[in-house]
């Protein structure tokens, strides 16, 4: 367990050390942060941060482990992101230059580093926690979302050490997730093309919490890269008969069905709706639009849902996306009137 505290002004250039080292350390993994001696976090902003009580440091045995910087500030393409939760600056804390040396890598203590941040942002009553990882960091972008991180958008910015390039963003929603679900069922309305970013970044966080217990992390990034084709999307919700589940202007669920063939094609209810009657209540207006045996084609995860509403396996299949496998099942159901 790590012991977790602001670092002192007289800890500089321990720190200074740590994060050389670990950009050492780093320097040929295939999963870089892009960090620079010097250039970030720069000498500077470690002295900045730790002047202001920003830099934490977690500490194991006495030896320093890990660090990160927490504040308010974000980089410019932030204002370029659609948020979930608007806040102002004072309401939300922003994680930077969270590392673990790599000889106490496997001991949690990323989490660890995470939870602080998420219980400081508590304490002071914000909204919201946010982060951008660089593209491509794959370790990094599962153990944020595994901490309950959802992914926003991917955006280009620009930083000293990498230039332009892509970040995706991720945020921690601290208070609208905490409120009670409504009392009754929510709105069931048609699809409409201005629900297409939101439905794919449900799509996108869903499969990778919700899936996660039954895909690796390869397969979820092949099913789902964070990177959708907006057009292709809101094409193929146009032309079928497309739900969304709304609970106070959020939309917390979504599905369709090819009404010419009778064919569910998708089912996806937010991470923090689970198990709240979301999905039957869009899966009972689906079904009702069908008029042959409706037939879907189930996850792993989604089996067990679609056998208790009568669904019965036709076959086991493995289907491939970007050459990597996933095993899913033709699923039908009986249509009676």
């Amino acid at each position: 367990m790590l012991n977790i505290r602001p670092a002192a002004q007289s800890e500089y250039q321990k720190v200074k050390i740590f994060y050389h080292s670990l950009i050492d350390a780093m320097e040929h993994s295939p999963f870089h942060p892009g960090w620079e001696k010097e250039v970030y976090p720069s000498s500077k902003y470690l002295r900045d941060s730790i002047e202001m009580s920003q830099l934490y440091l977690g500490e194991s045995e006495g030896s320093l482990a890990s660090c990160m910087i927490v504040n308010h500030r974000y980089n410019d393409g932030y204002r370029k992101l659609s948020w979930s939760v608007e806040a102002d600056d004072s309401m939300l804390l922003v994680i930077h230059a969270l590392g673990v040396l790599p000889s106490f890598s496997g001991r949690g203590f990323a989490r660890e580093m995470v939870d602080y941040a998420i219980d400081l942002a508590k304490r002071q009553g914000l909204l919201t926690l946010r982060l951008d990882i660089l593209e491509g960091n794959l370790p990094a972008e599962r153990a944020y979302t595994k901490a309950g991180f959802q992914y926003v958008g991917t955006v280009p910015m620009y930083y000293e050490d990498t230039g332009w390039t892509n970040y995706k963003a991720f945020e921690y929603i601290l208070s609208p997730k905490n409120k009670p679900f409504l009392k009754g069922n929510p709105e069931i309305r048609p699809y409409q093309p201005s629900d297409c970013q939101d439905v794919t970044r449900l799509f996108y966080n869903t499969v990778h919490t919700i899936n996660a217990k039954d895909y690796s992390p390869d397969q979820l990034e092949a099913w789902a890269d964070g990177h959708p084709d907006l057009e292709a999307w809101n094409r193929s919700l146009m032309s079928h008969y497309s739900l969304v589940a709304v609970w106070e202007s959020q939309i917390i669920g979504f599905g369709d069905i090819d009404q010419s063939r009778s064919y569910l094609d998708r089912l996806y209810v937010h991470k923090d709706f689970q198990g709240l009657g979301v999905a039957s209540a869009l899966c009972d207006r689906l079904e009702a639009a069908a008029a042959d045996p409706i037939t879907t084609h189930a996850s792993i995860t989604a089996r067990p849902f679609f056998e208790k509403r009568g669904y019965a396996v036709v076959k086991e299949q493995q289907v491939e996306r970007k050459g990597i496998h996933l095993t899913n099942f033709i699923m039908e159901k009986p249509f009676f009137r």
